[in-house]
């Protein structure tokens, strides 16, 4: 059975600790750093005010923009150097997203859909599976999963967007369709502790 995203960010935050870090290039806002030898290495954008926790055998990937949604801020991807991948982005929002206002919510998220739909579906051989209503971290949002083709090999992925304040947060998983179960343990303590903008401070 394909477990779904898992969505633990409060419990596991206590466990981080603070790092030594180093500027990277790419982005002077953006600092990287790695726990002990065998463990993990940690993201953070000190500019969004974001970090996460990754397999210290992985790499971070060069930024190409994403594309899902416009008026991209950022995104960083981390990947063991295969099909396998974990990605963060950023986008700015038009207007803020009331979520307290269901009627207003629900148009949202009908013209949202419907761009996500239309984004997949522009993938080779992409066809959307599944969306449904999520809350992480008491923030309410939409995940969608997919499938589509790489090089005639079946890929499936699940993605996130939360709406807060004047942006849009996405995470997005993926990993070769047949090898997708095997590598949820460690996308589920990725985002574990993934700390986003209004996760309280560790």
């Amino acid at each position: 059975m394909r477990k779904p995203l898992v969505f633990l960010l409060s419990g596991l935050l206590g466990l981080m600790v603070a790092l030594p870090t180093v500027a990277s290039a790419a982005d002077p806002t953006t600092t990287l750093a790695q726990a002990a030898p065998g463990a993990t290495k940690k993201f953070e954008s000190k500019e969004q005010n974001l970090y996460f926790e990754y397999p210290a055998a992985w790499k971070v990937a060069p930024p190409e923009p994403r594309g899902v949604l416009k008026n991209e801020i950022m995104n960083v991807k981390v990947t063991p150097g295969t099909a396998t991948n974990f990605l963060l982005a950023v986008y700015k929002l038009d207007a803020p997203v009331d979520m307290n206002n269901p009627e207003a919510s629900e148009t949202y998220f009908d013209q949202l859909n419907a761009d996500v739909t239309e984004w997949v579906t522009k993938l080779p051989g992409g066809t959307m599976q599944d969306a449904s209503d999520i809350s992480v971290d008491d923030v309410d949002g939409w995940e969608f999963s997919y499938d589509y083709d790489q090089g005639g090999t079946l890929i499936h992925a699940d993605m996130i967007l939360l709406p807060k304040d004047d942006k849009m947060y996405e995470v997005t998983q993926w990993a070769l369709d047949d090898e997708y179960d095997t590598q949820s343990d460690t996308f589920d303590d990725i985002f574990s502790s993934l700390r986003l903008p209004w996760t309280p401070p560790a």
